[in-house]
Protein backbone atom coordinates (compact mmCIF):
# COMPACT_ATOMS: atom_id res chain seq x y z
CA UNK A 1 0.00 0.00 0.00
CA UNK A 2 1.58 3.44 -1.16
CA UNK A 3 1.51 5.66 2.19
CA UNK A 4 2.82 8.26 0.96
CA UNK A 5 -0.18 8.85 -1.46
CA UNK A 6 -2.72 8.03 0.80
CA UNK A 7 -3.22 11.65 2.28
CA UNK A 8 -4.53 12.70 -1.32
CA UNK A 9 -6.71 10.19 -1.45
CA UNK A 10 -8.40 9.79 1.90
CA UNK A 11 -8.57 13.61 2.23
CA UNK A 12 -8.51 15.92 -1.12
CA UNK A 13 -8.35 18.67 0.39
CA UNK A 14 -6.02 22.11 -0.43
CA UNK A 15 -2.51 20.93 -0.23
CA UNK A 16 -0.07 21.65 2.51
CA UNK A 17 1.11 25.16 1.73
CA UNK A 18 -2.25 26.25 1.32
CA UNK A 19 -3.30 24.76 4.90
CA UNK A 20 -0.48 26.34 6.69
CA UNK A 21 -1.24 29.62 5.02
CA UNK A 22 -5.51 29.53 5.96
CA UNK A 23 -3.40 28.31 9.58
CA UNK A 24 -1.74 32.01 10.15
CA UNK A 25 -3.51 34.12 8.41
CA UNK A 26 -4.61 35.87 11.38
CA UNK A 27 -1.29 36.28 12.39
CA UNK A 28 0.21 39.20 9.32
CA UNK A 29 -3.29 41.05 9.47
CA UNK A 30 -2.32 41.53 13.57
CA UNK A 31 0.86 43.00 12.85
CA UNK A 32 -0.61 45.40 9.86
CA UNK A 33 -3.31 45.89 12.27
CA UNK A 34 -0.55 47.53 14.38
CA UNK A 35 1.12 49.58 11.84
CA UNK A 36 -2.98 50.93 10.76
CA UNK A 37 -2.85 51.77 14.34
CA UNK A 38 0.66 53.18 14.60
CA UNK A 39 -0.29 55.48 11.80
CA UNK A 40 -4.25 57.21 12.56
CA UNK A 41 -2.69 59.41 15.26
CA UNK A 42 -4.13 62.67 16.33
CA UNK A 43 -3.06 65.94 15.22
CA UNK A 44 0.27 66.82 14.06
CA UNK A 45 3.61 64.48 14.62
CA UNK A 46 6.41 65.79 15.70
CA UNK A 47 9.72 65.04 14.36
CA UNK A 48 10.73 62.75 16.71
CA UNK A 49 7.26 61.06 16.52
CA UNK A 50 8.10 60.42 12.88
CA UNK A 51 10.99 58.72 13.17
CA UNK A 52 9.36 56.38 16.55
CA UNK A 53 6.46 55.70 13.94
CA UNK A 54 9.61 54.99 11.09
CA UNK A 55 10.93 52.47 14.13
CA UNK A 56 7.96 50.79 15.14
CA UNK A 57 7.37 50.23 11.18
CA UNK A 58 10.62 48.50 10.69
CA UNK A 59 10.24 46.30 13.49
CA UNK A 60 6.58 45.17 12.87
CA UNK A 61 8.29 44.39 9.05
CA UNK A 62 10.67 42.48 11.02
CA UNK A 63 7.73 40.83 13.09
CA UNK A 64 5.76 39.83 10.31
CA UNK A 65 8.97 37.97 8.52
CA UNK A 66 9.72 36.03 11.88
CA UNK A 67 5.83 34.99 11.39
CA UNK A 68 6.25 33.70 8.11
CA UNK A 69 9.31 31.75 8.99
CA UNK A 70 7.48 30.78 12.06
CA UNK A 71 4.20 29.64 9.69
CA UNK A 72 6.18 27.77 6.98
CA UNK A 73 8.38 25.50 10.05
CA UNK A 74 4.84 25.12 12.10
CA UNK A 75 3.10 24.03 8.53
CA UNK A 76 6.22 21.36 7.97
CA UNK A 77 5.18 20.44 11.69
CA UNK A 78 1.88 20.04 10.92
CA UNK A 79 2.37 18.34 7.73
CA UNK A 80 3.98 15.74 9.23
CA UNK A 81 1.43 15.24 11.94
CA UNK A 82 -0.98 14.61 9.05
CA UNK A 83 0.86 12.24 7.49
CA UNK A 84 1.67 10.10 10.80
CA UNK A 85 -2.39 10.32 11.36
CA UNK A 86 -2.92 9.06 8.25
CA UNK A 87 -0.41 6.21 8.71
CA UNK A 88 -2.48 5.97 12.38
CA UNK A 89 -5.81 5.86 9.64
CA UNK A 90 -4.46 3.29 7.26
CA UNK A 91 -3.21 0.73 10.15
CA UNK A 92 -6.66 1.21 11.73
CA UNK A 93 -8.91 0.39 8.59
CA UNK A 94 -6.24 -2.89 8.00
CA UNK A 95 -7.13 -3.96 11.53
CA UNK A 96 -10.81 -3.17 10.61
CA UNK A 97 -10.38 -5.22 7.31
CA UNK A 98 -8.77 -8.25 9.15
CA UNK A 99 -11.74 -8.51 11.70
CA UNK A 100 -14.39 -8.21 9.07
CA UNK A 101 -12.50 -10.54 7.00
CA UNK A 102 -12.70 -13.36 10.28
CA UNK A 103 -16.17 -12.54 11.34
CA UNK A 104 -17.28 -12.78 7.75
CA UNK A 105 -15.76 -16.16 8.01
CA UNK A 106 -17.48 -17.22 11.14
CA UNK A 107 -20.25 -16.79 9.90
CA UNK A 108 -20.04 -18.31 6.38
CA UNK A 109 -18.34 -21.19 7.96
CA UNK A 110 -19.67 -23.78 10.28
CA UNK A 111 -18.59 -25.09 13.91
CA UNK A 112 -16.05 -27.01 12.86
CA UNK A 113 -14.65 -25.51 9.90
CA UNK A 114 -14.41 -22.33 12.33
CA UNK A 115 -12.84 -24.44 15.09
CA UNK A 116 -10.15 -25.27 11.92
CA UNK A 117 -9.64 -22.10 11.08
CA UNK A 118 -9.04 -21.02 15.13
CA UNK A 119 -5.93 -23.25 14.60
CA UNK A 120 -2.31 -22.07 13.93
CA UNK A 121 -2.49 -23.18 10.00
CA UNK A 122 -6.67 -21.69 9.35
CA UNK A 123 -4.86 -18.28 11.62
CA UNK A 124 -2.18 -18.14 9.25
CA UNK A 125 -4.13 -18.56 6.22
CA UNK A 126 -6.81 -16.05 7.05
CA UNK A 127 -4.19 -13.03 7.91
CA UNK A 128 -2.73 -13.76 4.68
CA UNK A 129 -6.01 -13.39 3.08
CA UNK A 130 -7.03 -10.10 4.93
CA UNK A 131 -4.40 -7.97 3.29
CA UNK A 132 -5.80 -8.46 -0.08
CA UNK A 133 -9.50 -7.41 1.55
CA UNK A 134 -7.65 -4.59 3.04
CA UNK A 135 -5.94 -3.47 0.31
CA UNK A 136 -9.28 -3.57 -2.24
CA UNK A 137 -10.88 -2.00 0.71
CA UNK A 138 -8.57 1.02 0.49
CA UNK A 139 -8.32 1.28 -3.27
CA UNK A 140 -12.34 1.52 -3.36
CA UNK A 141 -12.72 5.33 -2.29
CA UNK A 142 -9.39 6.34 -4.04
CA UNK A 143 -11.11 5.95 -7.71
CA UNK A 144 -13.87 8.74 -6.02
CA UNK A 145 -12.28 10.68 -4.75
CA UNK A 146 -14.13 11.31 -2.08
CA UNK A 147 -12.39 10.66 1.47
CA UNK A 148 -12.41 7.81 3.50
CA UNK A 149 -14.30 4.77 2.89
CA UNK A 150 -17.58 4.97 5.47
CA UNK A 151 -19.68 1.67 6.50
CA UNK A 152 -23.22 1.94 5.38
CA UNK A 153 -26.17 1.11 2.64
CA UNK A 154 -24.21 3.63 0.05
CA UNK A 155 -20.45 1.99 0.41
CA UNK A 156 -19.30 -0.79 -2.16
CA UNK A 157 -20.21 -4.58 -1.37
CA UNK A 158 -17.26 -6.84 -2.05
CA UNK A 159 -17.69 -9.09 -5.09
CA UNK A 160 -18.53 -12.91 -4.57
CA UNK A 161 -14.58 -13.57 -5.47
CA UNK A 162 -13.07 -10.75 -3.13
CA UNK A 163 -15.42 -11.93 -0.85
CA UNK A 164 -13.87 -16.03 -1.30
CA UNK A 165 -10.50 -14.39 -1.13
CA UNK A 166 -9.29 -15.42 -4.27
CA UNK A 167 -6.07 -15.61 -4.85
CA UNK A 168 -5.35 -13.39 -8.11
CA UNK A 169 -2.61 -15.20 -9.21
CA UNK A 170 -4.66 -18.50 -9.71
CA UNK A 171 -7.47 -16.79 -10.95
CA UNK A 172 -5.23 -15.74 -13.85
CA UNK A 173 -3.88 -19.04 -14.20
CA UNK A 174 -7.07 -20.79 -14.01
CA UNK A 175 -8.26 -18.34 -17.16
CA UNK A 176 -5.00 -18.83 -19.42
CA UNK A 177 -5.79 -22.14 -19.09
CA UNK A 178 -8.96 -22.50 -20.10
CA UNK A 179 -8.29 -20.03 -22.95
CA UNK A 180 -4.73 -22.31 -23.65
CA UNK A 181 -7.48 -24.97 -23.99
CA UNK A 182 -10.14 -23.41 -26.00
CA UNK A 183 -7.58 -21.96 -28.19
CA UNK A 184 -6.20 -25.78 -28.72
CA UNK A 185 -9.81 -27.09 -29.55
CA UNK A 186 -10.24 -24.29 -31.82
CA UNK A 187 -7.01 -25.13 -33.49
CA UNK A 188 -8.19 -28.88 -34.09
CA UNK A 189 -11.30 -27.91 -35.21
CA UNK A 190 -10.11 -25.54 -37.99
CA UNK A 191 -7.04 -28.38 -38.86
CA UNK A 192 -9.40 -31.16 -38.58
CA UNK A 193 -10.39 -30.67 -42.75
CA UNK A 194 -6.93 -31.01 -43.90
CA UNK A 195 -6.20 -33.86 -41.48
CA UNK A 196 -9.34 -35.78 -43.33
CA UNK A 197 -8.31 -34.95 -46.55
CA UNK A 198 -4.54 -35.74 -45.99
CA UNK A 199 -5.98 -38.89 -44.58
CA UNK A 200 -8.25 -39.82 -47.50
CA UNK A 201 -5.98 -38.49 -50.79
CA UNK A 202 -2.46 -40.03 -49.03
CA UNK A 203 -2.81 -42.30 -45.85
CA UNK A 204 -5.21 -44.51 -47.19
CA UNK A 205 -4.05 -44.90 -50.70
CA UNK A 206 -0.56 -45.75 -48.94
CA UNK A 207 -1.87 -48.62 -46.72
CA UNK A 208 -3.84 -49.99 -49.80
CA UNK A 209 -1.09 -50.21 -52.06
CA UNK A 210 1.28 -51.73 -49.08
CA UNK A 211 -1.68 -54.07 -48.52
CA UNK A 212 -2.08 -55.11 -51.81
CA UNK A 213 1.31 -55.60 -52.43
CA UNK A 214 1.36 -58.42 -50.26
CA UNK A 215 -1.10 -60.61 -52.46
CA UNK A 216 -1.71 -61.76 -55.82
CA UNK A 217 -4.80 -60.42 -57.47
CA UNK A 218 -5.94 -60.34 -60.50
CA UNK A 219 -6.96 -56.51 -62.06
CA UNK A 220 -10.11 -57.42 -63.88
CA UNK A 221 -11.68 -59.21 -60.64
CA UNK A 222 -9.62 -57.94 -57.62
CA UNK A 223 -9.22 -61.27 -56.11
CA UNK A 224 -6.40 -63.07 -55.31
CA UNK A 225 -4.19 -65.03 -52.96
CA UNK A 226 -2.08 -64.54 -50.14
CA UNK A 227 1.81 -64.74 -51.13
CA UNK A 228 3.31 -62.15 -48.62
CA UNK A 229 6.79 -61.14 -49.79
CA UNK A 230 6.94 -63.63 -52.86
CA UNK A 231 5.74 -60.32 -55.27
CA UNK A 232 9.14 -58.28 -53.80
CA UNK A 233 11.99 -61.52 -53.92
CA UNK A 234 10.34 -61.97 -57.71
CA UNK A 235 10.87 -58.09 -58.36
CA UNK A 236 14.25 -57.82 -57.30
CA UNK A 237 15.24 -61.08 -58.73
CA UNK A 238 13.93 -59.57 -62.16
CA UNK A 239 16.00 -58.05 -64.78
CA UNK A 240 13.32 -55.24 -65.98
CA UNK A 241 13.09 -54.12 -62.54
CA UNK A 242 16.93 -52.73 -62.70
CA UNK A 243 16.25 -51.94 -65.92
CA UNK A 244 13.56 -49.24 -65.21
CA UNK A 245 15.33 -48.11 -62.07
CA UNK A 246 18.55 -47.19 -64.26
CA UNK A 247 16.29 -45.59 -66.95
CA UNK A 248 13.99 -43.54 -64.53
CA UNK A 249 17.78 -42.75 -62.81
CA UNK A 250 18.89 -41.65 -66.09
CA UNK A 251 15.58 -39.34 -67.09
CA UNK A 252 15.72 -37.86 -63.72
CA UNK A 253 19.19 -36.94 -63.56
CA UNK A 254 19.43 -35.58 -67.05
CA UNK A 255 16.53 -33.58 -67.21
CA UNK A 256 17.02 -32.24 -63.45
CA UNK A 257 20.07 -30.90 -64.74
CA UNK A 258 19.02 -28.80 -68.07
CA UNK A 259 16.33 -27.74 -66.15
CA UNK A 260 18.65 -25.84 -63.56
CA UNK A 261 21.22 -24.74 -65.77
CA UNK A 262 18.63 -23.19 -68.26
CA UNK A 263 16.48 -21.93 -65.35
CA UNK A 264 19.40 -20.38 -63.55
CA UNK A 265 20.61 -18.67 -67.01
CA UNK A 266 17.12 -17.51 -67.81
CA UNK A 267 16.29 -16.16 -64.45
CA UNK A 268 19.98 -14.16 -64.76
CA UNK A 269 19.29 -13.19 -67.51
CA UNK A 270 15.38 -11.89 -66.93
CA UNK A 271 17.00 -10.02 -63.95
CA UNK A 272 18.45 -7.68 -65.97
CA UNK A 273 18.04 -4.43 -67.57
CA UNK A 274 16.75 -5.54 -70.95
CA UNK A 275 14.05 -4.56 -73.22
CA UNK A 276 10.56 -5.53 -73.03
CA UNK A 277 11.71 -7.91 -69.81
CA UNK A 278 8.02 -7.59 -68.68
CA UNK A 279 6.83 -9.29 -71.42
CA UNK A 280 10.04 -11.84 -71.74
CA UNK A 281 8.79 -12.96 -67.76
CA UNK A 282 5.59 -13.71 -69.14
CA UNK A 283 6.73 -15.42 -71.75
CA UNK A 284 8.88 -17.74 -70.24
CA UNK A 285 6.31 -19.30 -68.05
CA UNK A 286 4.05 -20.45 -71.40
CA UNK A 287 5.82 -23.85 -70.99
CA UNK A 288 5.14 -24.63 -67.50
CA UNK A 289 1.06 -23.64 -68.23
CA UNK A 290 0.63 -25.51 -71.73
CA UNK A 291 -0.84 -29.03 -71.54
CA UNK A 292 1.43 -32.24 -71.14
CA UNK A 293 -0.19 -33.46 -74.28
CA UNK A 294 -0.47 -30.86 -76.56
CA UNK A 295 3.74 -30.29 -75.71
CA UNK A 296 4.04 -33.98 -76.67
CA UNK A 297 2.12 -33.42 -79.68
CA UNK A 298 4.05 -30.60 -80.98
CA UNK A 299 7.16 -31.88 -80.36
CA UNK A 300 6.45 -35.52 -81.64
CA UNK A 301 5.71 -33.51 -84.78
CA UNK A 302 9.15 -31.46 -84.97
CA UNK A 303 11.40 -35.04 -84.08
CA UNK A 304 9.46 -36.41 -86.92
CA UNK A 305 12.07 -38.27 -89.47
CA UNK A 306 10.01 -38.24 -92.41
CA UNK A 307 8.19 -34.68 -92.55
CA UNK A 308 10.01 -33.10 -88.89
CA UNK A 309 10.95 -29.59 -88.94
CA UNK A 310 13.98 -30.38 -86.96
CA UNK A 311 15.48 -32.53 -89.80
CA UNK A 312 13.93 -30.56 -92.53
CA UNK A 313 16.73 -27.34 -91.04
CA UNK A 314 19.73 -29.99 -90.45
CA UNK A 315 19.47 -30.84 -94.42
CA UNK A 316 18.76 -27.78 -95.29
CA UNK A 317 22.14 -26.48 -92.92
CA UNK A 318 24.61 -29.37 -94.35
CA UNK A 319 24.56 -30.52 -90.37
CA UNK A 320 23.34 -34.12 -91.58
CA UNK A 321 22.94 -36.38 -94.73
CA UNK A 322 20.08 -38.07 -94.26
CA UNK A 323 17.02 -37.87 -91.66
CA UNK A 324 17.44 -38.93 -88.28
CA UNK A 325 15.33 -41.27 -86.59
CA UNK A 326 14.89 -39.02 -82.63
CA UNK A 327 12.37 -41.14 -81.17
CA UNK A 328 12.62 -44.61 -82.46
CA UNK A 329 16.46 -45.41 -82.19
CA UNK A 330 18.69 -45.33 -79.36
CA UNK A 331 20.35 -43.05 -77.66
CA UNK A 332 18.51 -40.58 -79.45
CA UNK A 333 14.92 -41.62 -77.56
CA UNK A 334 16.49 -40.85 -74.35
CA UNK A 335 17.87 -37.46 -74.96
CA UNK A 336 14.84 -36.42 -77.09
CA UNK A 337 12.34 -36.95 -74.10
CA UNK A 338 15.08 -34.84 -71.95
CA UNK A 339 14.95 -32.19 -73.73
CA UNK A 340 11.38 -32.15 -73.64
CA UNK A 341 11.24 -32.34 -69.73
CA UNK A 342 13.30 -29.85 -69.43
CA UNK A 343 11.59 -27.07 -71.70
CA UNK A 344 8.61 -28.51 -69.87
CA UNK A 345 9.47 -27.70 -66.40
CA UNK A 346 12.30 -25.30 -66.45
CA UNK A 347 10.08 -21.99 -66.25
CA UNK A 348 9.44 -23.39 -62.44
CA UNK A 349 13.10 -22.60 -61.86
CA UNK A 350 13.09 -19.56 -63.44
CA UNK A 351 9.99 -18.34 -61.35
CA UNK A 352 12.32 -19.59 -57.71
CA UNK A 353 15.74 -18.03 -58.66
CA UNK A 354 13.96 -15.18 -60.34
CA UNK A 355 12.17 -14.19 -56.85
CA UNK A 356 15.71 -14.87 -55.16
CA UNK A 357 17.53 -13.02 -56.97
CA UNK A 358 15.60 -10.13 -56.50
CA UNK A 359 16.08 -10.14 -52.76
CA UNK A 360 20.06 -10.07 -53.03
CA UNK A 361 21.59 -6.58 -52.13
CA UNK A 362 23.15 -4.33 -54.22
CA UNK A 363 25.64 -3.93 -51.39
CA UNK A 364 27.34 -7.13 -52.27
CA UNK A 365 27.64 -6.77 -56.04
CA UNK A 366 29.19 -3.15 -55.49
CA UNK A 367 31.61 -4.64 -52.66
CA UNK A 368 32.58 -7.40 -55.25
CA UNK A 369 33.11 -4.96 -58.12
CA UNK A 370 35.34 -2.66 -55.71
CA UNK A 371 37.28 -6.16 -55.22
CA UNK A 372 37.99 -6.46 -58.68
CA UNK A 373 35.71 -9.48 -59.17
CA UNK A 374 34.55 -9.76 -62.30
CA UNK A 375 31.03 -11.21 -63.78
CA UNK A 376 31.90 -15.13 -63.37
CA UNK A 377 33.76 -14.65 -59.98
CA UNK A 378 30.61 -12.44 -58.69
CA UNK A 379 28.54 -15.16 -59.71
CA UNK A 380 30.56 -18.10 -57.82
CA UNK A 381 30.93 -15.63 -54.64
CA UNK A 382 28.08 -13.84 -54.44
CA UNK A 383 25.12 -14.56 -56.49
CA UNK A 384 25.47 -18.31 -56.19
CA UNK A 385 26.02 -19.15 -52.40
CA UNK A 386 22.88 -16.56 -52.06
CA UNK A 387 20.77 -19.11 -54.35
CA UNK A 388 21.91 -22.32 -52.15
CA UNK A 389 18.65 -22.40 -49.87
CA UNK A 390 16.27 -21.81 -53.16
CA UNK A 391 18.27 -24.13 -54.89
CA UNK A 392 18.60 -27.09 -52.42
CA UNK A 393 14.27 -26.78 -52.36
CA UNK A 394 13.87 -26.85 -56.11
CA UNK A 395 16.18 -29.74 -56.60
CA UNK A 396 14.57 -31.87 -54.31
CA UNK A 397 10.70 -30.79 -55.37
CA UNK A 398 11.66 -31.72 -59.06
CA UNK A 399 13.35 -34.85 -58.55
CA UNK A 400 10.62 -35.79 -56.73
CA UNK A 401 8.11 -35.00 -59.67
CA UNK A 402 10.63 -36.14 -62.37
CA UNK A 403 11.05 -39.41 -60.81
CA UNK A 404 7.25 -40.22 -60.98
CA UNK A 405 6.59 -38.49 -63.99
CA UNK A 406 4.64 -40.36 -66.29
CA UNK A 407 2.51 -39.22 -69.00
CA UNK A 408 5.15 -37.16 -70.65
CA UNK A 409 7.43 -40.66 -71.29
CA UNK A 410 4.53 -42.50 -72.44
CA UNK A 411 2.72 -40.46 -74.54
CA UNK A 412 6.28 -39.45 -76.57
CA UNK A 413 7.99 -43.04 -76.61
CA UNK A 414 5.24 -45.46 -74.49
CA UNK A 415 8.71 -46.76 -73.30
CA UNK A 416 10.28 -47.65 -76.55
CA UNK A 417 12.12 -48.57 -78.33
CA UNK A 418 12.23 -51.94 -77.07
CA UNK A 419 12.63 -50.68 -72.81
CA UNK A 420 15.09 -48.79 -73.85
CA UNK A 421 12.95 -45.78 -72.14
CA UNK A 422 10.57 -47.78 -69.92
CA UNK A 423 10.70 -46.05 -66.47
CA UNK A 424 9.27 -47.17 -63.19
CA UNK A 425 6.10 -45.38 -63.65
CA UNK A 426 5.58 -47.14 -67.16
CA UNK A 427 6.28 -50.63 -65.59
CA UNK A 428 3.59 -49.83 -62.72
CA UNK A 429 1.15 -49.00 -65.17
CA UNK A 430 1.85 -51.93 -67.44
CA UNK A 431 1.88 -54.89 -64.82
CA UNK A 432 -1.63 -53.32 -63.48
CA UNK A 433 -3.57 -52.51 -66.54
CA UNK A 434 -1.51 -54.58 -68.92
CA UNK A 435 -0.95 -57.90 -67.39
CA UNK A 436 -3.11 -57.16 -64.84
CA UNK A 437 -1.17 -58.12 -61.99
CA UNK A 438 -2.37 -55.68 -58.98
CA UNK A 439 -0.12 -57.13 -56.42
CA UNK A 440 2.78 -56.80 -58.73
CA UNK A 441 2.03 -53.40 -59.76
CA UNK A 442 1.36 -52.45 -55.93
CA UNK A 443 4.73 -54.27 -55.17
CA UNK A 444 6.78 -51.74 -58.19
CA UNK A 445 5.26 -48.84 -56.79
CA UNK A 446 6.27 -48.93 -53.14
CA UNK A 447 9.48 -49.79 -54.15
CA UNK A 448 9.43 -47.08 -56.32
CA UNK A 449 8.89 -45.34 -53.10
CA UNK A 450 11.74 -46.54 -50.85
CA UNK A 451 13.93 -45.84 -53.34
CA UNK A 452 12.94 -42.21 -53.65
CA UNK A 453 12.71 -41.65 -49.96
CA UNK A 454 16.25 -43.25 -49.55
CA UNK A 455 17.43 -41.04 -52.45
CA UNK A 456 15.54 -38.01 -50.16
CA UNK A 457 17.03 -38.87 -46.78
CA UNK A 458 20.78 -39.17 -48.66
CA UNK A 459 20.01 -35.97 -50.60
CA UNK A 460 18.77 -34.11 -47.21
CA UNK A 461 21.44 -35.17 -44.74
CA UNK A 462 24.20 -34.54 -47.48
CA UNK A 463 22.62 -30.72 -48.04
CA UNK A 464 22.45 -30.30 -43.97
CA UNK A 465 26.26 -31.62 -43.64
CA UNK A 466 27.47 -28.99 -45.97
CA UNK A 467 25.45 -26.36 -44.02
CA UNK A 468 27.92 -23.39 -42.96
CA UNK A 469 28.41 -23.14 -39.48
Amino acid sequence: MDVQRLPERLHPGPGRQQGCRQAFRGVPVRAAGLHRTASRGAGPRAPGAQDDLRGSRLSGQRDHRAVHRGSRSDGRCSGSRAQSGLRDAAARIQREGRRDHRLECDRRDGPARRAERRGPQGRRRCHRAAPRRDHELLIVPCSSRSGPAKAGPGARQPTARQARGADPLAVATTTSDTLDRRYALLGTALIAPTVLIFCAVILYPLISAIYLSLFSIFTPTLEGNWVGVDNYAVLLASGRFWNALANTLIWTIGTLILQIVCGVGVALLLNQSIVFRSLARSLVLFPYFLSTVVAVLVWRWLFNDLYGILNHLMLAAGLIDMPVNWLGAMPNAMISIIVVGAWKYFPFVVIAVLARLQTIPDPLYEAARIDGAGPIARFFDVTLPQLREVLIVIILLRAIWDFKEFDLIWLMTGGGPINSTQTLPLVVYQEAFGLNQMGMAAAYAVTMMIVMLAFMLIYLRQTRDRDPV
